[in-house]
């Protein structure tokens, strides 16, 4: 859609033409330009300021609508950029102010893995707010290539086994977008030119191999294609750290999913727990357990527990003797930035 501004001749107040006049079209509001085009179906983008001819004439404008545009500033200036009226806004988008990239606060919608190989990433279109909530990134599907370097690829290096790596929406001020992976999850070594970001996934590589794993991705869960087994255990009645590194990211604390199976020759229970919660005590009679059994026998279950930036969980038995077990991973949980 687009509303057009008539072909018009400015003049001044005695009626003599204004030859060579200028009009600048701005977002309402603001002094960042806003396009206007020569033909209604915006795809030949006008000068702007759009100039008058020597008569005065101004050829007819066409603006973008809503919810492409925010609604226009126009200011007419003669041929010495004097200004000689501002209208604001103008018809082409609504009379309201548009929202504020800061009060966007950890906005993301799509940007989710549509498709991988052992070196790429393919992901979906979606808008994100960056991470200093000073603008919107706006961007097409596109796939990162992990053994490129620059935009679209890596930040740096070589892709490397057992390594995790978090994934960015990029931009330019000007409005260009790419994608980056990164080991770091904060602070990537960006693309020349590139001054904004977001998070917007981790994952790790496979143990032994430089490769990324299968997964698929819903919303903030993703679940591997194939569990990977994480950490062989033993836990007696003081807690212990279980990584869960083998299997899922490092770096951003996230959601961990997993599989577990433990048990002893006596009666008891394992209990499974986040390091955010402190020291926790198993009192399997009274239901505060991931897993109880009778003796010689083993019991197991499915668990989401919150990690550590380092992919661990708390582990603690009631037996003395400790019980054994194992975990496997099978996806995650990941906020992608929104809650930071």
């Amino acid at each position: 859609m687009a509303t057009v501004i008539n072909p018009f001749v400015a003049v001044d107040g005695n009626g003599h033409v204004r030859a060579n006049a200028k009009l600048y079209f701005y977002q309402t509001g603001t002094t960042t330009p806003q396009n206007t085009f020569t033909d209604a179906a915006l795809t030949v983008t006008a000068t702007n300021p759009v100039v008058a001819d020597s008569n005065g004439l101004f050829t007819a404008m066409y603006l973008g609508d809503p919810p492409d545009f925010t609604a226009y500033k126009a200011i007419l200036k003669d041929s010495a950029d004097v200004t000689v009226w501002t209208a604001d806004p103008i018809a082409g988008a609504p009379i309201s102010t548009p929202v504020s990239a800061s009060l966007l606060r950890g906005y993301l919608a799509g940007l989710q893995r549509t498709a991988n190989t052992t070196t790429t990433l393919t992901l979906s279109d979606g808008v994100c707010v960056d991470d200093t909530r000073t603008a919107v990134l706006s961007l097409e599907a596109g796939t990162i290539n992990f053994a490129t370097v620059g935009a679209d690829g890596l930040d740096a290096g070589s892709i490397a086994a057992a390594t995790s790596y978090h994934i960015f929406a990029i931009g330019k001020t000007d409005g260009t977008v790419a994608r980056l992976a990164s080991t770091s999850p904060t602070s990537p070594t960006m693309p020349s030119g590139y001054t904004l970001k977001r998070r917007i996934m981790s994952v790790r590589t496979i143990a032994g191999a430089a490769t990324l794993p299968n997964f698929v991705q819903l919303g903030d869960e993703f679940l591997l294609s194939a569990t990977i087994s994480a950490n062989t255990f033993s836990v007696t009645g003081v807690a212990a750290t279980i990584s869960l590194a083998a299997g899922m990211p490092t770096g951003v604390q996230m959601m961990a999913k997993i599989r577990a199976r433990a048990g002893n020759s006596v009666t008891s229970g394992a209990l499974f727990y986040s390091p955010d919660q402190g020291a926790e005590t198993l009192d399997t009679p009274n239901g505060n357990d991931s897993l109880a059994w009778t003796g010689n026998t083993q019991a197991a279950g499915e668990f989401r527990i919150r990690t550590n930036t380092n992919a661990q969980i708390n582990a603690v038995s009631g037996e003395l003797t400790g019980a054994t077990g194992g975990i496997a991973v099978i996806g995650w949980e990941d906020t992608r930035g929104r809650d930071d």
